[in-house]
């Protein structure tokens, strides 16, 4: 409003304003926080007030420390720290007269320039935003990252709305305010401070992403990008997930966010993405079970609520994806009736030895040559054609769905997401397709599916997988009507599958 003020002649529908987000990596270091509070004389009750910026008038480091003087005459629990280089001409004449031994020399303290400004965030209590005139500091979402609590003056920029919403906002010219303010904020009850801390973080991670600010800057260069979650659900696969990470980075459509969802795995995964983190620079969030929730479809599930993309790809750490995976999906569901899209897979083993090159083979099992190109079907011919005698969409890794879609579809079957050990997600495939549009189908090789040697369908009791074969079979024959063929089909196959089983052929 201010620079509309000053230029004049703006029309305010060219204008777009968005704030930048917190880009600041944020690893937690409780130990590096209690080490930084103990160096500056505090103790376990004692509160930090702290600024970071570069000390001089702009930025208020008067205000700062005259603030700093006037409580910590009467507070020897509240500490001041400012972090950050300085104007030594100014700083240094703020800083005259405050002699070693006094409350203002044991309590206000000027620290350098950090480079990981993490663990200050966590040691403070508070923020004091002192700068007389500033647009959108980051530092402002860093410290709501953190859960602190902010002050700040008026009429000092951008952030001032931001600032009284979680936290107070007081007259610059009226330092017996600032410092009620920061002293009311400080003395609140211990379990109100830690409420309001919990909601300032999820304040950032609703509104002020940088992922939401670059998705943003994106979206004004082309208005139908699609915000798209990788959800990476991971358990005992240490190996893969380097490479499985750099084929999401490599996407030749942008991923808006990656969730990793570690089911507690005993080997060394976490560990092996903390190094790719710091090796590459990249960033994702890590969610990690403390136990095993014993059903991949339960972490399916999981990572969908959590994603705040409009379409969501569930990437299994085994598998690979080619870097034009999401482009060749993302055109697909551009028609907004697609529910979702799918795409042929190579195969290789545990060991990356190539097994086939297409599911080809086991498409033409129910009808040959039909899924050699690309295609648009309404989702019950998909279904009758391609879901009603076997799973036809065989690795989740291959599918990009609307989120919409996939929330519906994984809600109604929720009963079955610990119930079902083998045929859950085709029964997931079938609801969606019924219930969502449209089914999208990339006819390319753009996915690689990792088949184990002993994977849950190899060693699953077979009495149990075949119920649940039959189980899906029957659950799509009432809702779909089949034809004689199709019938036939679907009990020769049964046919097959009590011979391969060992099951008694009037089972």
């Amino acid at each position: 409003d201010a620079f509309v003020d000053v230029a004049g002649g703006i029309d305010p529908d060219k204008c777009v304003l968005r704030p930048q987000g917190s880009y600041l990596p944020w690893k937690r270091d409780t130990a590096a926080a209690r080490a930084l509070r103990g160096s500056m004389g505090l103790g376990a009750d004692d509160k930090l007030v702290i600024n970071v910026a570069y000390a001089d008038a702009r930025k208020g480091f008067d205000i700062f420390v005259n603030t700093a003087r006037q409580i910590v005459s009467d507070r020897p629990d509240i500490h001041f720290a400012w972090i950050g280089g300085a104007d030594a001409n100014h700083a240094d004449g703020v800083l005259a007269g405050i002699a070693p031994g006094t409350p203002a020399g044991r309590q206000i303290h000027r620290l350098p320039f950090a480079p990981d400004l993490v663990p200050y965030y966590e040691a403070a209590d508070l923020f004091f935003l002192s700068s007389r005139e500033d647009p959108f500091p980051n530092v402002v979402l860093e410290a709501l990252k953190a859960g602190l609590p902010l002050v700040g003056l008026e009429g000092s920029g951008g952030a001032v709305d931001l600032i009284a919403a979680n936290g107070a906002l007081v007259p610059r010219n009226n330092p017996h305010a600032i410092a009620a303010a920061i002293t009311g904020i400080l003395d609140k009850p211990i379990e109100t401070r830690t409420a309001d801390a919990k909601a300032r973080q999820a304040l950032i991670d609703r509104s002020y992403r940088f992922e939401s600010y670059i998705a943003d800057l994106l979206n004004m260069l082309d208005p139908d990008l699609p915000r798209i979650s990788a959800i990476v659900p991971n358990y005992r696969y240490a190996p893969y997930l380097a490479t499985r990470l750099d084929s999401i980075a490599q996407q030749t459509c942008p991923v808006y966010e990656t969730l990793v969802l570690d089911d507690a795995s005993p080997d060394d995964s976490l560990d092996v993405l903390e190094d790719y983190r710091r090796r590459t620079g990249r960033e994702f969030d890590l969610v990690v079970n403390a136990e095993n929730s014993g059903s991949g479809y339960l972490q399916w599930a999981r990572g969908a609520r959590m994603a705040k993309g409009d379409l969501v790809w569930i990437a299994e750490a085994d598998d690979l994806a080619e870097p034009d995976f999401l482009t060749r999906a993302r055109q697909m569901l551009e028609d907004p009736e697609v529910a979702f899209v799918f795409c042929d897979s190579s195969q290789r083993d545990e060991t990356g030895r190539l097994l086939a090159r297409s599911y080809g083979y086991y498409y033409d099992t129910v009808e040959p040559g039909a899924l050699r190109t690309d295609m648009v079907l309404e989702g019950d011919e998909f279904v009758r054609r391609f879901l009603s005698v076997k799973n036809l969409i065989l690795n989740v890794s291959a599918v990009v769905w609307r989120r919409e879609a996939l929330l519906a579809a994984l809600d109604a079957t929720e009963t079955d997401h610990t119930k079902m050990k083998v045929a859950c997600d085709w029964k997931i495939y079938t609801h969606a397709a019924l219930t969502g549009g449209k089914v999208g189908y990339v006819a390319q090789a753009l996915n690689m599916h990792r088949r184990h040697s002993q994977s849950v369908t190899h060693s699953r009791d077979v009495r149990a997988h075949y119920d649940e074969i039959v189980a899906v079979q029957d659950h799509i024959a009432e809702r779909v009507m089949l034809n004689s063929e199709t019938r036939a089909q679907r009990e020769a196959y049964r046919a097959e599958l009590r011979k391969q089983f060992g099951l008694d052929e009037n089972a």
